[in-house]
């Protein structure tokens, strides 16, 4: 019996170089998510009442994914803000 133990198998690890990358390119994704964020936000900043609000989620009803989502979110939160206002003003 050998007392020769087996070393663990090395994982490559990444240069300085292809991290920074990795970085750059992860923010970049950030950067351009938010931008589309804002951009729906301002496509959909004019629907603030029930009804245009209903009217939007209702013809999304049936939409699934990331975009679909982001602008129920949206939507929802142009509705609190505007039902927020609208308590302030009376």
């Amino acid at each position: 019996m050998s007392n020769h133990q087996h070393a663990a198998p090395r994982t490559p690890t990444a240069s300085p170089a292809q991290l920074w990358r990795a970085v750059r390119d992860d923010l970049r994704k950030g950067r351009e998510a938010n931008a589309h964020r804002r951009e729906l936000e301002q496509e959909l900043a004019s629907y603030q009442s029930q009804a245009e609000v209903d009217d939007l989620l209702e013809a999304i009803r049936d939409q699934e994914g990331v975009e679909a989502d982001a602008m129920r979110d949206v939507l929802l939160r142009n509705l609190r803000r505007h039902e927020s206002s609208l308590r302030l003003a009376s």
